[in-house]
């Protein structure tokens, strides 16, 4: 009798079964999973004792193993600490979806999900439950996460790319950066997971990575000492494909690597 089953006449996608569970849940906490994953025995009773424990938290995630035909499995960890998740979701999305419980008054005081945002519904959630509320994720495995070759995020559709646009937008505008040009687009293709090409692409991202930082100064969106630690090891990553001259002129051009 606990047990509720809603069915369709017809598959309509995930999406719409995310939108009628939502409006359905009556319990304090939701938890996500697909079809094809798998959550471990005890994972749903060690998130509700922590989520019952941090009542700071909406958000809650767990280290997962990721695995799928003709791949060897791994470990995605996740940062334990709330303000360094904040910070992650600047860039990506690390939460694994079907891996989280959320706070069903938290998520549905929001709107829930975004349907402007199909296909990276979660990533869109999760930047506005940050906001206000803490986003943590367990350290042990408690979920098995099935990667398929035709996943959006490995196969980026033109929506996609245009949503991935628009959220990053709408952080940018959060912290009253100008929108627009090479450095927003360059922090976009960042985003993507694209390489980048040269030199020039290198200097103009760390240039923007402190634009971001100066702002945050004002508007105080992210912990300011997580979002430093989290730009100066991008930042000293990026510089290990400059030559030496390049490298100074990225210290003298930004401050970045000799400022933090």
């Amino acid at each position: 009798k606990r047990v509720h089953l809603v069915s369709f006449s017809r598959n309509f996608g995930k999406e719409a079964a995310l939108y009628a569970g939502l409006e359905k849940a009556k319990g304090d906490y939701i938890a996500r999973m697909d079809a094809d994953d798998i959550s471990l025995p005890e994972r749903f009773q060690k998130q509700v004792s922590y989520l019952d424990a941090h009542l700071d938290v909406a958000v809650l995630g767990t280290a997962v193993e990721i695995f799928g035909e003709g791949m060897s499995s791994q470990i995605r960890q996740l940062s334990q600490m709330p303000e360094q998740m904040k910070v992650d979701l600047f860039f990506s999305c690390g939460l694994a979806h079907p891996s989280v419980m959320m706070r069903t008054d938290v998520i549905k005081e929001l709107g829930g999900y975004d349907c402007a945002f199909e296909g990276m519904e979660d990533y869109e959630l999760w930047c506005r439950v940050s906001r206000d509320y803490q986003i943590a994720a367990l350290p042990e495995v408690l979920f098995r996460y099935r990667i398929h070759p035709s996943q959006v995020t490995k196969n980026p559709t033109e929506k996609y790319r245009t949503q991935m646009r628009n959220l990053k937008k709408c952080q940018l505008e959060e912290l009253g950066v100008e929108t627009g040009g090479e450095m927003e687009e360059i922090f976009f293709r960042y985003c993507l997971g694209e390489q980048f090409a040269d030199a020039g692409d290198i200097l103009s991202f760390c240039a923007f990575l402190k634009i971001v930082l100066d702002a945050n100064t004002s508007i105080h969106c992210y912990d300011a000492g997580v979002l430093c630690s989290t730009f100066k090891t991008l930042a000293s990553n990026l510089a290990i494909r400059l030559n030496h001259e390049q490298a100074g002129q990225l210290c003298r051009s930004s401050c970045l690597i000799s400022r933090w």
